[in-house]
This record gives C-alpha cells, structure tokens and sequence, in this order.
C-alpha cells in the first residue's frame, strides 16, 4: 500500500481555511516575484517604534536569564499600570495578566480553556476571522450580522436570539476589524447585559485600542463592569502589534479573572513555554518609555483613511461606513453584480491592490481594504480600485453623496 502524508490529516485540519491576510500576502508576493507591481498598503503601523524600544531589545540580547510562563514580573506591571490609566482596568499583575504571543495567541488560549466540541460562540458580524481558532478546539461561530446601512452598528436583538443552549461565550471586538465600528458605552452595558441573562463568559478583543479617528474614544469592555461578578466575566485581548507599532514583535496580553489566567498559563506553558525574553523586554521600554509617539499611529491612519475616502468618491456600486477605528475599509460590491472573492481577485490581478474577500468576515458580498500606507500608495490605490469599479460597473463615474452623520457613503440614489 502506499502511503500519502495527506492521509495523516484530520478533516478538520484539511478543512481549515488560511488566514486571510496571509494568503493574501502570499498571492502578492508571487506576482511581485513574476515581475507584476503590486501595491504595498498596510493595516498595521508599518514604522517602528522610538530609539529606546531597540535599546532595550538590544540589552537583553545579552541576558541569559529564561522567561517565567506568565511573563516578566516588570512587563505585567507596567501593562497593569497602562491598563489603569488609559483603558480604566485595575488588574493585579500578580494573578490577572498573561503575557502571549500577541492576540492571536491569546485568543487560541483563550478559545482552548475554555471550550469544548460541539459549542458556540455568538458574535456581531461582520467580524475578524475567529472560526479558524474555534475550528480547532471543535468550537462554532454564530454570527449576530449588522449592515452597512447602519454604519456596521452592532444589532444587540441578534445577538440577544443567537443565544443557545450550547451557547458558552460572548465575543466583542471594538474597533473592530473588519468595519472600523467603535462601540457606544451602551453597546457594550447591552452585551454584559446579555452575557449575565445567558450566564456567558465575554472575550473582549481590543487590539486596535489605540487606533481611532475623528476624536472618537476606545471604551473598554472590563472597564463598565459594577461588580466582582461582573469583571469575572470578562476576559480581554490585547496587542502591542497595533497599539505600540511593533507589528514583528509579536506581544500581547491576556487580562483575566486569577482562576482564568492559572488555567491559561498552563496551555501556554504546554504550547510555548515562555513568550520571547527580548521582546518582553522591548515591551515594557514601549509602555514606560514617552507616550506622544503613540498619537502618530491614529494620526497617519486617518489621513490615509481620509485619502482613500477621497479617492474613490464616484465609484459606482461601492457602499460603505466611515471606519471610525482600525486600518481597514469594508466595502460592499453587491451592486457591481460580483460577490467580494471575485472583486479582491480582479483587484489584486489585474490592478495590483491587494484586498481580502468579505467571506473571510462572515460577509461575502464585502471585501476587507487596508487603508495604511505612504500618500501616493493610498491615492493610487483609490484610483485603481474605482477604475475597476468603473469596468465592472456600468462604466460611468457618479455623483457621490458628502459623508452623513451616519458615516455612510454611496451613489446619491443608492442610500437611504
């Protein structure tokens, strides 16, 4: 008999779709190979961060000390000290931080403790792609869908009727990826509010909480709560790729209840041992270092928000909400006859822009743009993509609408 390697697979690992940035990171990279441009945009802060950051890195190179599993005793208290001062979190860094690989890892740590098959996770949709993560513990997302009509508004009635028996946790993702929607206070006090009704844990993502525009302001989730069992319930994700413009760096926190953050460190313990001792380092050089350079990373975001805005201004057939946070524009294309995949794929073959399908985000008819970028990437890219539009659509540039108080932008006849 001969024998494949496939056949040593599970079918859910063969069934598992690939991140959505990288596959198309991938695919771009093989045209640049073949000699085809493709544009560089970014959706995450592409500079790195101040002088003493490096430094610190640079000292613990030499250090031959091992890094304890819950992470440096001085990194977990300065992210508690940044915690309550500008999330509004007191955490004890003794028994409710874990240090991880970013939020990505946090979420795989999270999802594996406290998870089993066969249960489900209610989330409002569009969102980041969690059902890979929740693939692999045997977990099921159940999307509570929003609309760009609304400026991507989180619908707490959907939410509310998702729930299920089998029901086990709640996620909130604010900014949130891929829509750019800020949640209200309200928002959130109707989630925790849910979460009590239906005795559910909330895993609050805030990856982008220092990455907001237009003067809007980052609530956090475990900030609202009026009771010890309350905060038990809340389990938050943070990342420094976003936040502190160390996207190689790759550190992250898990904020948690103590009975949590003990079982937590175990799966990180079984599956990492010990977060990098060296980025550690430069992590905590980023949070107790100066603080004005942080305000960069919303400032460059949103000019180049605001130049793509621009740009495509007269596309037809393009719908979407403002993004009031997060480096992304989620555009609907449903009015150009196409779904999202086949859009991303003209886009990136035949224009050069690289895009996500809105499948990966539990909207098909959407695709995901990175906004980042130096001016004149962000402005061709804005010409290209409405020359496509325009090639697709019924050949002709409109008339489009200034922004509305809802954030909504579109073809004049096309909104309400």
């Amino acid at each position: 008999m001969i024998w494949h390697p496939e056949s040593a697979i599970p079918a859910k690992i063969s069934a598992l779709s690939r991140v959505a940035s990288r596959l198309t990171a991938d695919d771009a990279a093989a045209l640049r190979a073949a000699g085809r441009p493709v544009l560089q945009l970014e959706g995450s802060p592409y500079w790195s961060p101040p002088r003493h950051v490096h430094e610190a890195a640079a000292r613990a190179l030499s250090k031959p000390d091992a890094a304890p599993s819950q992470g440096l005793w001085d990194l977990r208290r300065s992210f508690a000290a940044k915690l309550h001062r500008d999330n509004g979190i007191d955490a004890d860094p003794r028994s409710e931080i874990l240090v991880t690989n970013a939020a990505n890892h946090g979420l795989s740590i999270v999802f594996a403790g406290l998870l089993q098959p066969g249960d489900e996770v209610v989330m409002p949709s569009p969102c980041y792609q969690y059902n890979g993560i929740l693939e692999l513990v045997g977990a099921k997302a159940v999307h509570a869908s929003s609309s760009v009509e609304t400026g991507w508004r989180w619908n707490l009635e959907l939410i509310d009727r998702a729930v299920t028996s089998r029901t086990r946790l709640l996620i909130l993702n604010t900014p949130t990826n891929p829509t750019g929607y800020v949640a209200s206070r309200q928002d959130l006090l109707d989630a925790i509010a849910i979460a009590e009704k239906h005795n559910l844990l909330v895993v609050s993502d805030e990856a982008y909480d220092n990455m907001l525009f237009d003067g809007y302001k980052h609530i956090s989730t475990g900030s609202l709560t009026q009771s010890s069992q309350q905060s038990q319930r809340i389990v938050t994700i943070y990342s420094m790729t976003k936040s502190y413009a160390m996207r190689g760096w790759r550190v992250g926190f898990i904020v948690a209840a103590p009975p949590l953050i003990a079982q937590f460190r175990k799966i990180l313990e079984w599956n990492c041992l010990a977060v990098n001792l060296v980025v550690q380092h430069a992590a905590q050089a980023a949070l107790d270092g100066p603080q004005d350079w942080l305000k960069e990373i919303s400032s460059r975001f949103q000019r180049a928000r605001d130049l793509m805005i621009e740009g495509l201004r007269g596309a037809p057939g393009l719908r979407f909400a403002v993004p009031r946070g997060a480096p992304f524009l989620f555009i609907n294309v449903e009015e150009l006859g196409i779904v999202g995949e086949q859009f991303s794929k003209v886009l990136l073959t035949e224009f050069g822009v690289p895009s996500e399908s809105g499948g990966y985000f539990a909207d098909p008819m959407c695709i995901r743009l990175e906004v980042g970028g130096d001016d004149d990437v962000v402005i061709e890219a804005a010409n290209r993509i409405r020359e496509a539009a325009v090639r697709i659509g019924n050949g002709t540039e409109q008339d489009v609408r200034p922004l509305t108080e809802s954030g909504l932008i579109g073809p004049t006849d096309r909104l309400l």
